[in-house]
């Protein structure tokens, strides 16, 4: 499969193409990271990235291998995992900040993630007197 095989053919003759492409959702993922507690959806990274929503979506998949949504969720999590690690931010309020706004569905999808409850990752980074990034 040609490196053009995700992108839609006929992005060339508007200036679009593989190599424009990578750069758009590289500039939106890094957006993503940079903003996690924003409302992120998908028509507003569209718009960002000059593409439609199912541009974005396919870009996102063939780029990078999953979808718009479990890559805003990971890096929302991650955000979240550095918070709990460096500050002293109540679980809650470093669930808002990374855009989680249902305490328990925080909890879940950290759970899923990392396989501890946010409190418990805390605490076991913490008390076992390890930095950060570590296991």
């Amino acid at each position: 499969m040609s490196a053009n095989a995700n992108v839609n053919p006929h992005a060339a003759r508007r200036g679009g193409g593989a190599a424009a492409w990578h750069g758009r959702i590289r500039e939106v993922t890094s957006w993503i990271a940079r903003n996690p507690g924003e409302r992120i959806t998908v028509e507003g990274l569209a718009r960002r990235a000059k593409m439609t929503p199912r541009q974005l979506r396919g870009a996102f998949r063939g780029i990078l291998g999953t979808s718009v949504t479990a890559f805003v969720r990971l890096q929302r999590l991650a955000a979240a995992r550095r918070l709990l690690e460096t500050t002293s931010d109540s679980v809650s309020d470093v669930a808002q900040a990374c855009g989680f706004y249902d305490h328990s569905h925080f909890a879940n999808a950290f759970r899923r993630a990392y396989g501890r409850s946010p409190g418990a990752w805390r605490a076991g980074r913490r008390g076992a007197g390890r930095g950060p990034g570590t296991r």
